[in-house]
């Protein structure tokens, strides 16, 4: 049979004798041997023989058409030679580019997130489509460090997303996975802030779970001792937290006020942030003889000019997360480096009796995603919230410039950024305001009662109460209306 000019032969042999074909001579032994149904089995041969041969007709025709309709639709379109096997891309595939409509759902004054059939609104925004604005009676909630700041780049920015195939990794075993270290490595070889080389990656749920870990991971492995846990005022009130909800004779606060001494049945943990979560200022270790966990949650180009990469001692630490590089705080990812291969195997295995490994698959699945975008832009998430940060630290310099009853902290002076390669001045995560005057105690009353809620000094942060933190991460609408709160205080 011939398709489009060219001619396909099938050739039908027939062997000598097939397993299951019968031949006469069989027939008649089976006559022979029985003579009541040899008929009926000569008969029913006979059908067989005759299906088999229809069969190969059949078949014959069915090749003929095939190749025929091949041929025509070889004329329309050539066949693409075979390519090489391509890499797997189970783990992660990318949805295709479209309009991320979580904002404009609901007027660009709320959103509507996954899962949800109404509109969530923003702050003093009402209404079932967040249309009607009233910061009359609202106050600003401006107490959490949620990182909004980045929702409008990454609505801007859908290409980043990512579907996992639910396939992958079903088993308990969490590792990390390989592109993770190469990605994280990549990151702050652009950034300039860390030193990778020759050091241990530990991944968790996010740098609060590390900073439990390494209160294990530091102490001492006698079983006898006591460990230390101390932070210079003014602390992040989560490390005079982890120690009390320990509530253990093995792990004791001892900050607020106090200066331990390192001894071999009672050593010390000492907790920093640098920059410092409430006042942005730069920090290093003040008790010799410490292990020091470094929390590197805020040394990133849009809060702090990177002047040196992190490279603490064998017996220290340091630690990062995704939440304030990118604001995907609900990812739950931190990282640390650590050069001492004892201690981060100490980490890793409190990793493994609490949360079954660290970083769940799908968030560093994610956040390998949300890096490589990082990359390949040379930092757009950096430079998109580096340039909110410094209007908005400029607007309120000038707010509170003059004011003899409210005053800002002070700043680490410009430096030289190895990021942006040029000087730049800090902005800071959060304002760390003082009241001036003792009527104003505590200064967080002072500041709900002029509509924005903060967190106060001495509970968040074991200062004073003469203190109050407002947080500078939020959308920037958000940012405006905090803002015109304070313009009238300010003025008073």
């Amino acid at each position: 049979c011939s398709g489009g000019g060219e001619q396909t032969v099938l050739v039908m042999t027939r062997p000598e004798k097939m397993e299951d074909e019968v031949e006469m001579s069989d027939l008649e032994d089976s006559r022979a041997n029985y003579p009541l149904g040899g008929a009926r089995r000569v008969q029913e041969s006979r059908v067989v023989l005759a299906l088999s041969l229809l069969s190969g007709v059949l078949l014959l025709v069915v090749v003929c058409l095939s190749a025929a309709v091949w041929s025509l639709s070889a004329e329309r379109e050539p066949v693409a030679a075979p390519t090489a096997v391509q890499p797997s891309t189970d783990v992660a595939t990318i949805f295709p580019s479209q309009k991320d409509t979580t904002l404009s759902a609901c007027n660009n004054n709320g959103a509507l997130y996954f899962g949800y059939s109404q509109c969530k609104c923003f702050q003093c925004y009402q209404g079932e489509t967040c249309s009607v604005f009233n910061p009359k009676d609202c106050v600003m909630d401006a107490n959490s460090g949620t990182p909004f700041l980045w929702e409008q780049y990454w609505v801007e920015h859908p290409e980043a997303e990512v579907r996992i195939k639910p396939s992958i990794h079903l088993g308990y075993m969490v590792l990390p996975l390989p592109e993770l270290e190469i990605v994280l490595k990549e990151l702050h070889a652009l950034v300039g802030n860390a030193v990778t080389t020759d050091r241990y990656l530990v991944i968790s749920g996010g740098s609060t779970a590390l900073i439990n870990s390494a209160v294990y991971g530091l102490g001492p492995d006698d079983g006898n001792a006591t460990t230390q846990v101390w932070a210079h005022t003014p602390y992040y009130g989560q490390y005079r937290e982890f120690p009390r909800v320990w509530n253990s004779k093995k792990v004791q606060w001892v900050g607020d006020g106090a200066h331990p001494t390192p001894r071999p049945d009672a050593p010390v943990v000492e907790l920093l942030a640098s920059p410092n979560n409430p006042d942005g200022r730069m920090q290093s270790k003040r008790i010799p003889g410490s292990r020091a966990l470094i929390d590197g949650a805020y040394y990133w180009p849009h809060f702090t000019p990177i002047t040196h990469a992190m490279d603490p001692p064998k017996e220290d630490m340091v630690i990062f997360t995704l939440s304030k590089l990118t604001g995907h705080a609900s990812t739950r990812f931190g990282w640390a480096w650590v050069k001492d291969k004892a201690t981060a195997d100490k980490l890793r295995m409190f990793n493994a009796m609490w949360s079954i490994g660290g970083a769940s698959i799908d968030a560093q699945v994610k956040t390998i995603k949300i890096l490589r975008h990082l990359i390949d832009t040379r930092g757009g998430p950096i430079k998109y919230a580096a340039q909110r940060m410094r209007a908005r630290w400029d607007a309120l310099n000038e707010v509170f410039t003059g004011s003899t009853r409210f005053k800002l902290q002070e700043f680490d002076p410009p430096a030289q950024c190895s990021f942006f390669k040029t000087v730049r001045k800090p902005s800071p995560a959060y304002a760390w305001i003082q009241c001036l005057r003792p009527e104003d105690y505590p200064c967080k009353q002072t500041m709900v009662r002029a509509g924005i809620s903060g967190r106060d000094g001495w509970t968040g942060f074991g200062a004073s109460s003469a203190f109050v933190r407002l947080q500078l991460l939020m959308r920037d609408r958000d940012f405006e209306t905090m803002l015109n709160k304070l313009k009238p205080l300010l003025q008073d």
